[in-house]
């Protein structure tokens, strides 16, 4: 089971409406599919989620990122990313995008 957090979709859409990243058909449409194709199911942000984007050290400070963390620390979960800042954080990286693992070279994080 592959959960996804929600949050993502909010700061894809902030990224979206600001022109700087675009899915290949309307998020309203590309997402359900994707997640349902690949077998996705949705994770909640819980008030304990939420809670503890204070502790974590302020390594840096994306609000995406933090929740994205607290999530991980709080379910006890990997946490797949390209972003090579969340490697200062205690929690299992799966490394995405990239064959081999490891960070995108020029992509987010890389």
């Amino acid at each position: 089971m592959v959960e996804a957090n929600r949050f993502w979709l909010f700061e894809a859409g902030v990224k979206v409406a600001a022109g700087r990243f675009e899915f290949p058909t309307s998020p309203k449409e590309f997402v359900p599919k994707r997640l349902a194709r690949d077998g996705f199911l949705p994770l909640p942000i819980q008030h304990a989620h939420a809670l503890r984007v204070a502790e974590p050290p302020m390594h840096h400070r994306d609000p995406f990122d933090r929740i994205l963390v607290a999530q991980a620390q709080v379910e006890g979960w990997p946490l797949m990313t390209a972003d090579k800042q969340l490697t200062s954080y205690n929690i299992e990286i799966l490394w995405a995008g990239r064959p081999g693992g490891g960070p995108i070279a020029g992509g987010p994080g890389g």
